[in-house]
């Protein structure tokens, strides 16, 4: 299997959670759109090999090409889920021949992702068949809930919070989506297509920081963030 990686950023979603005229992925934060933070940082991950990212429709497709790029991106219309969005931009990568090749799934609304998270990913991937992705473990209290009561408490040792990027092999990710699409299922992420064939990917610690933007408040969070690794950098 080759080593080449080729990320995928579905970014066709609205963000209905987060207000707003615009997608969040399109929200001005300190002076840029998120996704346009969001692939400043792709592009400074050596492992990769070039950007695709799924839009929502024509008007979308000339608004992503950040200045100095090392890398192509690519853009293409995506599908009315997220899977669907991946599903697309794995179906172009076999359409060129990288079905043998690897898939970086990162969410546009992830600008806080930084180069080093994404190389250690791929570092303890390693290749492995199975995938693997970025997540955190649970510190709250979990609570089981029914009609806004509490009805116990779930070991929060047994739970993770999964992240992004995920990373999977082009051609399993693929027939995994596929699987699910027939049986009209609907995977949360890449991760969670890949168990339903029975895969294990594994889980690479990631961080607090990187955010997936939700509700307007995050984009206080997210400027506090770049503003102090800028200041590192």
């Amino acid at each position: 299997m080759s080593n080449k990686i080729w990320a995928i950023v579905p970014s066709a979603g609205s963000g209905k959670r987060f207000g707003g005229s615009a997608p969040k992925q399109y929200t001005p934060l300190r002076g840029k759109q998120v996704i346009h933070w969001t692939l400043e940082r792709l592009q400074a991950v050596s492992e990769l090999s070039g950007i695709l990212v799924g839009v929502a429709g024509d008007n979308d497709l000339n608004l992503l090409e950040p200045a100095n790029s090392r890398l192509k991106v690519e853009t293409y219309i995506g599908g009315a889920t997220r899977s669907e969005t991946v599903l697309k931009g794995l179906k172009r990568l076999i359409d060129c021949g990288h079905k043998d090749e690897w898939a970086l799934i990162h969410d546009a609304a992830r600008p806080l992702i930084t180069p080093k998270l994404v190389s250690e990913l791929v570092k303890s991937v390693g290749f492995d068949a199975q995938g693997g992705l970025l997540a955190i473990e649970v510190f709250d209290t979990l609570k089981k809930i029914k009609n806004g009561r509490s009805l116990g408490t779930i070991d929060r040792g047994k739970h993770w919070r999964a992240q992004t990027p995920q990373l999977f092999p082009v051609g399993r990710l693929f027939e995994a989506l596929c699987a699910g699409r027939e049986k009209n299922i609907t995977f949360t992420d890449e991760a969670n297509a890949m168990e339903f064939l029975g895969y294990a990917p594994l889980l690479v610690k990631g961080s607090s920081k990187n955010l997936k933007l939700t509700e307007p408040e995050d984009m206080i969070f997210a400027s506090v963030v770049l503003d102090a690794q800028e200041k590192i950098d």
